[in-house]
């Protein structure tokens, strides 16, 4: 082992002794109460997944079909015409290629459809 693995090892084993009296004491005090909050379950070193994957699924069937409809097209749009290379070399997308997203919608994901968008929303 090398002196800086040797380092490293050493100062991570002591930074976790350190950490485990707080999080022992954490546990002691807020065990007993249900862990409900997120940001409280990273102090105690719990992750909760449930809260993080899947996002939040406020979306209809309706709205996830439209939704992965869109970003098929999206994707397909990116890995087959848009060169991202070309784009910073040239530090400009080609004005063909802003029509190509035009109609695929990309300028009005947000945009109320009264507007002529698509209204989507942040959880969208």
């Amino acid at each position: 082992m090398s002196l800086r693995s040797a380092s490293l090892l050493y100062n991570s084993t002591k930074a976790l002794r350190a950490y485990q009296p707080v999080a022992v004491t954490c546990k002691r005090y807020l065990g007993e109460v249900p862990n409900t909050s997120f940001a409280r379950g990273i102090f105690l070193g719990e992750l909760r997944e449930e809260e993080l994957f899947p996002y939040p699924d406020v979306l209809s069937g309706e709205q996830k079909e439209t939704i992965s409809m869109m970003m098929e097209a999206g994707h397909s749009f990116f890995q087959e015409t848009n060169d991202a290379s070309a784009n910073d070399t040239n530090e400009k997308i080609p004005e063909d290629q802003l029509d190509q997203m035009r109609a695929l919608g990309m300028y009005g994901l947000m945009v109320p459809e009264e507007f002529g968008g698509i209204a989507l929303t942040n959880t969208m």
